[in-house]
């Protein structure tokens, strides 16, 4: 049985403003190539959602974490599965399942290798943690696999 949660750390006015920042430069084009422009219909609206996020790729597979734990767009990507990546002008949609948390250790330290330094302050963990605690964090950050065109 999968443990789950519902945490969710809310970002503060400044890291709304600068994911706003970032989210047109990677509409533009422009900005890291790991950020990509997620697209999700809402679960009740159904309106169309959109946030940046940093993808990962490991083994050849790319992953969705998700640093601020169950958000909206979780929840969202959990009722839809069926999600659009974009940068610029390219746009892809993807297919996206969640990994079982107690699957998310590899992957969740591949994450915080590459992104410590940008998401630190939404983990308990440092990427030298052991597995136990890497585990035990795992039921607080979703992850999800992107398969794909």
């Amino acid at each position: 049985m999968t443990k789950t949660t519902t945490r969710f750390q809310k970002p503060s006015f400044i890291e709304r403003m600068f994911n706003k920042f970032m989210g047109f430069l990677v509409k533009i084009g422009l900005g890291p190539s790991y950020m990509y422009i997620l697209a999700v219909r809402g679960r009740k609206s159904g309106n169309i959602y959109q946030t940046p996020v940093n993808i990962i790729e490991t083994d050849g597979q790319r992953y969705l974490v998700a640093p601020r734990g169950v958000t909206q767009w979780v929840r969202n990507v959990r009722a839809a599965h069926a999600i659009t990546l974009s940068r610029g002008r390219r746009q892809e949609q993807v297919m996206a399942t969640e990994i079982e948390s107690n699957r998310r250790v590899p992957i969740l330290k591949v994450y915080l290798s590459q992104y410590y330094g940008m998401v630190k302050n939404y983990f308990d963990i440092t990427p030298q943690s052991s597995n136990d605690e890497f585990t035990e964090a795992s039921v607080n950050h979703p992850v999800f696999r992107l398969d794909g065109p």
